[in-house]
């Protein structure tokens, strides 16, 4: 798009971007630290600096046998094509987000049978793929439990307080509580249909359990019939149609880094007197072009730390 006046027969522009939207090259998906220009450097967190709990990349070391549930997906395209997606989501502890991966290999079109169920895997880092998830490439698995099968179970929920958080916790017909989890394994904090009775769709891993709880994944939840018994559809993969050509891995190739000077496009400046100062600073350009002919730019705040703060700016366009 261009921004300007038209004079005459005379376009006169202001500003030319022909960027895809969304994502790009203004600092990056999580935005520039702010500057910190006071002369005392602030201390870094360990960790990021936003509160949330972060699932810590996997060592080489924690994949050898760890365990985590398989998600099968396939997309049919356009042209008839076929692809099928393995991912595995692993929640190391209740304190940890859930970790997602993408698993490459031989032979792992077995692997189908397994859909939405707990495999074991030994694996190694492979390289992200075309999206930028991360790749486990696998070099055995094992199926802990082959005859663990889906179930349909009526009872009530409610909402109950562990240890600050609320969860949604569900009483079958036997008496027996559970913590309701999502499939992914995080736990559910509100209740669909209180008080209601409801019938589930669920998946009871063996020995898996929620703050002393045993605990339930649940695929599907609607209101409980007792003169109809819903069918169970979540160990059959799910297939995504889509409309474009199967997806190809393009190579990029880094033709030059430049220093240069970056300030946040000025059509989006505020007049407020109280806004906070804008600052000219350096960042290192990466240009290039992918191996299908377009090209790329990634800025990277080029400051030390010494003159960063902690927390991050939302992402700026560029200047």
């Amino acid at each position: 798009y261009l921004v300007g006046v038209t004079r005459g027969d005379t376009f006169e522009w202001k500003s030319i971007d022909d960027r895809p939207m969304g994502g790009g090259g203004g600092g990056g998906g999580g935005g520039f630290y702010e500057v910190n220009l006071s002369g005392v450097p602030v201390p870094f967190p360990p960790s990021d600096s936003s509160n949330e709990p972060v699932f810590q990349p996997p060592s080489e070391e924690s994949l050898q046998g760890i365990q985590g549930l398989l998600m099968v997906n396939k997309i049919k395209y356009a042209d008839g094509s076929i692809s099928t997606e393995y991912g595995f989501s692993v929640r190391a502890t209740p304190e940890q987000q859930v970790g997602w991966f993408i698993l490459k290999g031989e032979n792992l079109s077995d692997l189908e049978a397994y859909h939405n169920r707990p495999i074991n895997i030994w694996a190694h880092v492979d390289n992200p793929d075309e999206n930028g998830s991360v790749v486990l490439f696998v070099d055995r698995y094992e199926i802990p439990y082959p005859d663990l099968q889906f179930e349909i179970l009526s009872g009530t929920q409610s909402t109950v307080n562990i240890d600050g958080q609320n969860v949604v916790t569900f009483t079958a017909e036997d008496g027996t509580t559970y913590v309701q989890l999502y499939p992914i394994g995080e736990p559910e904090v509100d209740a669909m249909l209180n008080s209601t009775i409801v019938t589930m769709e669920v998946l009871r891993i063996p020995g898996e359990t929620y703050a002393g709880y045993p605990a339930l994944r649940v695929f599907s939840i609607g209101e409980g019939n007792q003169n109809v018994i819903p069918a169970i559809t979540a160990d059959e993969p799910v297939i995504y149609e889509d409309t474009g050509t199967r997806p190809t891995i393009s190579d990029a190739s880094i033709e030059s880094v430049d220093l240069v000077y970056f300030v946040p496009d000025q059509r989006y400046s505020v007049t407020d007197p109280t806004t906070a100062p804008v600052y000219i600073q350096p960042v290192w350009r990466f240009t290039g072009h992918y191996s299908d002919g377009s090209i790329f730019e990634i800025l990277v705040q080029a400051l030390t730390q010494e003159f960063l703060l902690p927390q991050r700016q939302d992402s700026p366009p560029p200047g």
